[in-house]
């Protein structure tokens, strides 16, 4: 019978920069839910991320449709 390893054990085995971060993270956040966030507005992407935060390990977004909908925004102003 195969012994399951933690995330944390599992980092020795990767290479990739990204992946060892991606699975450290798991293994301090105690978690290994993702989102998929596809909103058009900044609003709704900050309310979503906010809540969503503490709970995922990552955020997957569409950035094409992020970056169309923040052009007509202020760099520095609230929602």
């Amino acid at each position: 019978m195969a012994s399951k390893k933690k995330y944390g054990e599992r980092v020795e085995n990767f290479s990739n920069k990204a992946a060892r971060e991606l699975l450290s993270l798991i293994e301090h956040k105690k978690t290994n839910l993702s989102l998929a966030l596809d909103v058009t507005t900044k609003r709704e992407f900050l309310e979503i991320a906010d809540k969503a935060g503490p709970y995922i390990c990552l955020l997957k977004i569409l950035i094409k449709i992020l970056l169309n909908n923040l052009k007509n925004c202020e760099p520095n102003t609230n929602l």
